[in-house]
């Protein structure tokens, strides 16, 4: 039967917001009936705490959502019982909502859905089939559109500009200037980055910031900011930061806005913003990425003044009527910021005093200006006992700066590798130097590490024999010493 669907007063250019009426639902989803057609949304779309419980004609679903309200105090943290809503979807019915307003702590929403009851969604101008939000009750709505699969919602997130630079950079000549491989890389990083932080579903929301928008120039981004309190950032782990330079950074973080106080029944304003500056207010410094231990030593009752841009294709137009919006942020992993500082040592600022930049081994590999050689150690190794294909492997690594050595398993590497760490710790006697061994696993690395243990404490132990009976003498100088910390001819 046609389900009883129904507009709503507002519209924008992106959505419009419909009663769907449940059509099924199953262990892969919920379907939607509206009269533009139907619509499926699979339940990672909603970023359940849990997998749903399906049951006959109905479904039990829980979120668990962490809020932060930015006038409450540090003592705040409301959990359990004190900060649970419950939501009822029955049969021919619109949800009926035991729910108070958005508090600081975990709130957790448990609610029950029925076969054809009506639920309130945004659904797409231009494609109705895509769902953009579901309504929940009049203070939270859950974003779908950034929370697609992959490509779909980093998309939403970082805005098209990101993948176009991808398209944009595929000839091998672009990847050989350090700016274009900076930017291609970065926006790499950016997409990999947005996609899996809501994946990890670790988002968290500030319930009623307060905005200052500042006035759009022609053909620029609409920025805006909101402070947050630095008492309440350390406490619930918010993390704002202004963009790694040169690292083909365009976010540091990601937001999800909604208007708070929407007249019921319209269409709240939403948009998507990306965070571009951070800094405690009063300070001209920018917060970076080794800021979060320097906060610790910060005045709790300080604000740090979080600057963003909208990301227009995903954002309603205009502004919205209030000054008062609900915003989730979407942070970004340690480990993709670490990529970006990486990429921003390949692409470095010049000096200001005019200086050469200086040389990096690893922005020559990436670029491709490595010189090819023929270079060979000459050193005596018969003593490591290498075959020939081992042996060259050794004298080329001696003599260059970058080999690579390559084999099928059970060809030696670990060994080869093993000789080559002794032979350097050799060479770097009396030097500030240290070596890094690295592997894909901690098996792999103990691995590496004994049998060079093995290699150095057999290589030594036979010089020192060599030296006693070349000496014609049973004790070494020390064993006379005292003490001796490597192993001596003599036993010790």
């Amino acid at each position: 039967h046609a389900p009883p669907t129904q507009m709503y007063g507002r519209e924008s250019l992106r959505g419009r917001r419909v009663e769907a009426e449940v059509a099924k639902l199953d262990s892969g989803g919920i379907a939607l009936s509206t009269s533009s057609g139907r619509i499926f949304v699979p339940w990672q779309l909603l970023g359940l705490a849990q997998a749903p419980d399906c049951g006959g004609d109905g479904a039990a679903l829980r979120w668990r959502v962490h809020c932060v309200d930015p006038e409450s105090s540090t003592s705040e943290f409301s959990v359990g019982d004190r900060n649970r809503w419950v939501l009822k979807a029955c049969r021919g019915r619109e949800v009926v909502a035991q729910a108070s307003g958005l508090r600081t702590g975990v709130l957790e929403i448990d609610m029950h859905v029925e076969r054809q009851a009506l639920l309130d969604v945004t659904i797409s101008s231009t494609r109705p089939t895509i769902p953009m939000q579901l309504h929940l009750a009049e203070h939270l709505s859950l974003c779908l559109e950034h929370r697609q699969p992959w490509d779909k919602g980093a998309t939403c997130l970082c805005g098209r500009a990101v993948p176009r630079v991808l398209q944009g950079g595929r000839h091998l000549d672009q990847l050989r200037e350090a700016a274009s491989y900076a930017a291609r890389w970065g926006a790499m990083v950016e997409l990999e980055a947005a996609a899996s932080t809501v994946e990890s579903g670790d988002s968290k929301f500030l319930a009623g910031a307060y905005v200052n928008w500042e006035r759009r120039d022609l053909g620029m981004a609409q920025k805006g900011s909101f402070n947050v309190p630095v008492a309440l950032a350390r406490a619930h782990k918010l993390k704002f930061r202004g963009l790694v330079g040169q690292g083909g950074e365009m976010a540091s973080a990601w937001l999800c806005m909604k208007e708070v106080g929407a007249r019921r029944g319209s269409l709240p304003w939403s948009g998507h913003a990306r965070v571009v500056q951070a800094g405690i207010v009063g300070e001209c410094a920018e917060l970076g990425i080794d800021d979060e231990e320097n906060l610790k030593a910060v005045d709790g009752r300080r604000s740090i003044t979080v600057v963003f841009e909208m990301v227009d294709e995903f954002s309603a137009p205009g502004l919205p009527d209030g000054d008062f919006v609900l915003v989730e942020c979407v942070q970004k992993a340690l480990s993709h910021s670490m990529q970006h500082m990486a990429i921003g040592e390949v692409n470095p600022k010049p000096p200001k005093d005019g200086t050469p930049i200086p040389h990096l081994l690893a922005r020559e590999v990436v670029l491709g200006r490595v010189a090819p050689s023929s270079a060979m150690d000459t050193a005596d190794l018969s003593h490591w006992k290498l075959n020939p294909s081992q042996d060259a492997g050794v004298r080329r690594a001696l003599a260059r700066a970058l080999m690579l050595v390559h084999g099928p398993p059970g060809t030696g590497k670990t060994r080869t590798a093993a000789v080559l760490m002794t032979l350097m710790a050799q060479r770097n006697l009396g030097a500030r130097c240290a070596m890094l061994f690295a592997a894909p696993t901690n098996r792999a690395c103990d691995t590496a590490l004994h049998c060079t243990n093995r290699l150095c404490e057999g290589h030594f132990a036979e010089r020192l024999r060599a030296r006693v009976e070349e000496d014609g003498d049973a004790d070494c100088a020390i064993c006379l010493e005292g003490e001796p910390d490597i192993v001596t001819a003599c036993g010790h």
